[in-house]
């Protein structure tokens, strides 16, 4: 019995150990800090439902455009992942207005357009905070339905931890 216990126990941390080897090559081929997403909400409806996982890619910001996905630091800690529906270049700093496709208004009221530190209110979500792209294929992003939901229940702790 112990044994079988003990078998189990190494398996579970070679599970683990190789969950973080993909995460890292992943997050170095993607070149993105979070290589794959978790959709934890309905605010992207129908594009993105709850418990879908998308794949990040990591984009310069000149490289984003009105209409693509993006998955960026929320102020108030988790990721969001919305579309982008306008593009504000002052300066050479990039700002991005986002939206849900199932939201009624841009990020705007959901206090993300302003700078997390001092507050002072901004354009749009900074370049500095985005994670990067969800990846199309002919204009439609790959999602795995479903798949998510790991992310979500395992680990739900890491969805509003403060960045």
């Amino acid at each position: 019995m112990a044994r079988d216990a003990k078998k189990e126990a190494i398996e579970w941390g070679k599970a683990i150990v190789e969950a973080v080897v993909i995460l890292t090559v992943l997050k170095f081929l993607f070149n993105t800090e979070i290589p794959i997403a978790a959709v934890a909400s309905g605010s992207m409806l129908p594009t993105l439902e709850r418990g879908d996982l998308v794949i990040v890619i990591g984009s310069k910001p000149e490289n984003i455009k009105v209409g693509d996905i993006i998955v960026y630091h929320s102020c108030q800690g988790p990721y969001i992942i919305h579309r982008v529906i306008k593009v504000v270049k002052e300066g050479s700093t990039y700002y991005f207005v986002t939206k849900g496709d199932n939201n009624p208004g841009t990020d705007w009221w959901l206090d993300q357009f302003v700078d997390c530190k001092n507050g002072t209110p901004l354009p749009g979500v900074p370049q500095g905070r985005v994670a990067g792209k969800v990846l199309e294929l002919f204009g439609h992003p790959i999602k795995i339905p479903y798949l998510g939901y790991v992310a979500l229940i395992a680990f739900p702790f890491l969805w509003w931890v403060p960045r």
